[in-house]
């Protein structure tokens, strides 16, 4: 719940994909594609917020992140970088970083109660718009020929598939 802040999220995704309309529909953040150099994306981003990020948050583990967080100015001061990516190096200037008093952090492992609060959020979002489901003997007879079926349509997600047999689940 973001009340009055200005979201703004950066990805790859056209404007009239699934992710972006999921976006629009259901949540106040604003969506741009990352077009042109990361110059160019720092400055889109900026005109985007009114200003400079006072909170940065990266997810992708791309480089681009903090490269566009701290080398190019991005994330102003007094501010907080987190990075819940499991991703690349980062570096950064050390004097800048301490002068502009900003914070950076990272966190992958959540809580339980944690994980209950964001399962009770989840409940109203729907989520089942990137969830595809599969035949579990059509998939056995040509796994890869189902997964480019299921998603080599959809290129601007990221995906997960799961397939069980419920017989085969043992009960703990």
């Amino acid at each position: 719940k973001s009340g009055k802040a200005r979201i703004v999220a950066v990805g790859k995704n056209r404007p009239d994909s699934k992710v972006v309309g999921f976006l629009k529909k259901n949540t106040g953040i604003r969506y741009y594609c990352a077009e042109g150099g990361l110059r160019d994306q720092a400055k889109m981003i900026e005109k985007a917020l009114g200003g400079k990020a006072s909170l940065f948050i990266g997810a992708s583990g791309a480089p681009a992140e903090h490269q566009l967080a701290f080398d190019y100015g991005v994330l102003g001061n007094n501010s907080i970088y987190s990075s819940f990516s499991v991703g690349p190096s980062i570096t950064i200037n050390t004097m800048p970083f301490g002068f502009r008093n900003q914070l950076m952090y990272g966190a992958i492992n959540f809580r339980r109660d944690h994980m209950e609060r964001a399962i009770k959020e989840l409940v109203d979002i729907p989520l089942d718009v990137f969830v595809k489901r599969v035949n579990l003997k059509q998939a056995s007879r040509n796994p890869m020929e189902t997964i480019k079926k299921a998603f080599a349509p959809d290129r601007e997600f990221l995906k997960t598939m799961i397939v069980w047999d419920e017989g085969l689940l043992q009960p703990e």
